[in-house]
């Protein structure tokens, strides 16, 4: 399958498709699109992420896994959205997430690259993989299951 677009692939639309999402899309810009198949897209961690504020007043520099993990399960979701046939008439919401595995700290200054490809496709159902590597060093790997519902 040929690569498409980057541009096809409307980061605005998570809102529509995820509806816990709001308010953070937890990727800065997706970078490739192939349908049906993968996406990637980047990440540059800045000291002025929201989540960063601790309740407080302390700040970390540390980016939890699980928000790092929230980012590949968006990307995974819009890239269902960019293939469906039923665009924009759909929800996507998360089945199960096997095999995670938080592996390196995300700090403040990391660029984090993150992946999704398609492993299997079955009706509403989409298996993936996602990592997410920061200067090619894996920081956060899962497989997980999405599946979409119709929102009308």
């Amino acid at each position: 399958m040929s690569e498409s677009d980057p541009s096809a692939v409307d980061p605005k639309r998570l809102r529509d498709i995820v509806p816990h999402v709001w308010p953070f899309a937890l990727f800065d810009r997706v970078e490739s699109f192939v349908p049906q198949a993968s996406i990637t897209a980047v990440k540059h961690v800045s000291a002025n992420e929201p989540w960063l504020g601790m309740p407080s007043g302390q700040r970390t520099h540390i980016v939890p896994g699980v928000l790092v993990l929230e980012a590949l399960l968006q990307l995974g979701a819009l890239l269902v959205d960019a293939t469906s046939p039923l665009r924009g008439n759909i929800l996507v919401h998360v089945v199960g997430c096997d095999h995670v595995r938080f592996r390196g700290l995300v700090q403040v200054g990391d660029s984090l690259d993150l992946s999704v490809e398609v492993l299997a496709h079955d009706t509403n159902m989409w298996t993936m993989r996602g990592a997410a590597t920061q200067r090619g060093i894996p920081a956060v790997g899962a497989d997980f299951v999405l599946a979409t519902v119709s929102s009308g």
